[in-house]
């Protein structure tokens, strides 16, 4: 028969076993916890401040969105590497996301400055052996100047009138890819909007009838363009308005016409809280500047004044233009130019006009 251990002795080694059980558990929490933490991704994003190059570049061309008919700004969709379930994705994605807003509000704050133009190119048809300025260079060879011009002047975007068909192909061959104009050689190319693809992106494009010679409708552009450096964006609307010529006449009442339904546009495209510039060969001087600067929220590019006690149209180059360059009150203009130089001359029958625009 086994002697039986005194119950003090059973207590005491009952007691050493909890601790030593009690002390193994909480060495296996702790070890867990650490292991859980070392791998678990943060719920977090930290906050970084973008470098001065991810705020200035400039998206590719090759990514810029399909515009034809689309409205607003398109939205992305995010690649393979951001699926979920993808080691570290997940963190990445969003880390790219928080550059990219960041950015893109660091870059609004910034003006947006560049340089726009309006030019009637006086159509190929005009100088053909049949046309009313016979005796002129062919269109063709007249582009190549009107291409020097607006390079010479720096200039960015521009409102273009009488820029035929021939005249559009030529200025695509000769700009090699820097340009984009709008319509295409598949539209009506003789009211167009062209920009330097380097400067800005196209958002919005579409065309809208205006009365024309004895009231014919045709298509004038409208474009809505970004900036690719701030991300502002900016309507460009270029018109032809019809004049009176030896084969049209008393065209006084389609001119009007004409310039109420761009008045409405105008006032409709501004209602969006986008600023607006408004460039076309009016056939008008005064009556146009006082008409639009009246009725539209719009100013000229060459000054002039229009109060509740008269207007008083702007002279540039000596005389009150036909052809204009309007813009809304968010769109700033300065040093405004008339230019009709030899060059100017040789490549069409109207002086060339520019400035330079600030969007704040």
């Amino acid at each position: 028969m086994t002697p039986r251990r005194p119950r003090p002795l059973d207590a005491l080694l009952i007691g050493v076993l909890v601790l030593i059980v009690a002390g193994v558990v909480l060495l296996q929490l702790h070890l867990g916890k650490d292991k859980t933490t070392a791998t678990s991704s943060p719920t977090a994003t930290p906050t970084y401040q973008p470098t001065s190059s991810v705020v200035s570049a400039s998206p590719s061309p090759s990514t810029a969105p399909s515009v034809t008919g689309s409205s607003g700004v398109p939205s992305t969709t995010p690649g393979a590497s951001g699926a979920p379930g993808a080691t570290g994705a997940p963190n990445a994605g969003a880390l790219q996301s928080s550059l990219a807003a960041q950015a893109q509000s660091l870059a609004a704050q910034q003006p947006a400055t560049f340089q726009v133009a309006t030019l009637n190119v006086l159509g190929s048809s005009h100088t053909s052996a049949k046309g009313d300025e016979a005796g002129r260079p062919s269109g063709v060879w007249r582009m190549a100047r009107s291409i020097s011009v607006l390079s010479q002047h720096g200039v960015d975007v521009v409102g273009l009138q009488e820029f035929e068909t021939i005249q559009a192909q030529t200025f695509l061959d000769q700009t090699h890819g820097a340009w984009q104009i709008y319509p295409g050689l598949t539209g009506d190319t003789r009211d167009a909007i062209a920009w330097r693809t380097d400067v800005f992106e196209a958002v919005q494009e579409q065309v809208v009838q205006i009365p024309y010679f004895n009231g014919s409708e045709v298509d004038m552009p409208v474009v809505l363009l970004r900036d690719r450096k701030s991300g502002k964006e900016v309507y460009f609307f270029n018109v032809h308005n019809s004049a009176d010529t030896y084969k049209y006449h008393h065209q006084q009442g389609n001119r009007t016409g004409a310039m109420a339904r761009e008045v409405q546009l105008i006032k409709q495209m501004h209602g969006y809280h986008i600023p607006v510039i408004f460039t076309g060969d009016l056939n008008e001087r005064a009556d146009a500047y006082c008409l639009f600067t009246a009725q539209a929220p719009l100013h000229a590019a060459y000054g002039g004044t229009n109060t509740t006690t008269g207007c008083a149209a702007p002279s540039i180059g000596g005389s009150i233009p036909i052809d204009w360059i309007f813009g809304t009150p968010d769109v700033t203009f300065s040093d405004p130019v008339m230019d009709h130089s030899g060059l100017v001359r040789a490549a069409t029958d109207h002086p060339f006009y520019t400035a330079t625009v600030t969007l704040h």
